[in-house]
This record gives C-alpha cells, structure tokens and sequence, in this order.
C-alpha cells in the first residue's frame, strides 16, 4: 500500500521508451505547526500569494482559472 491509499504500477518500460519522466516525493511537516501558528500571529504574511477569492458555489469556474493559469492565478482563496 503506497502512502496515500493504494499502490499504483507504471509501465516503466513503456514510459522510458518514451521518454517520460517521473518525479516523485514528499512534503516534510516537522515544522508545519509552528509555520501556522506564525501565519497566525501576523509574523508572515501570506496575502500575496492568494491572488483570487472566490466563492465555493464557484469551485468549477476556480478550477478553469487555475488550471489554464488565467489572469495570473497563483492560489485561489474558497469560502462558503
């Protein structure tokens, strides 16, 4: 069983053959509540990166904009 749910094969013959490459990895989360409790506290600011707010009624047309990179989407911030 892989880490997030079940194992998935590749056809890594047909994908060198190809000549695909695969990157694969992890995120670290030693230090991701003390990252949160400092976005909290005002010590970082994050504000710049959430470059669109949208509704979540919205979620297909946040999807659209994000996927095809539209009007310089970096994150797209979704409330109720």
């Amino acid at each position: 069983m892989g880490v997030f749910g079940d194992s998935v094969e590749f056809p890594l013959n047909d994908l060198c053959l190809r000549n695909h490459n695969i990157f694969t990895g992890l995120v670290n989360c030693d230090h991701l509540a003390e990252l949160i409790k400092l976005i909290e506290n005002g010590r970082i600011n994050t504000n710049f990166l959430i470059t669109h707010r949208m509704k979540l009624d919205e979620i297909l047309e946040a999807y659209h904009i994000f996927e095809n990179k539209l009007d310089n989407v970096l994150k797209i911030a979704l409330t109720p």
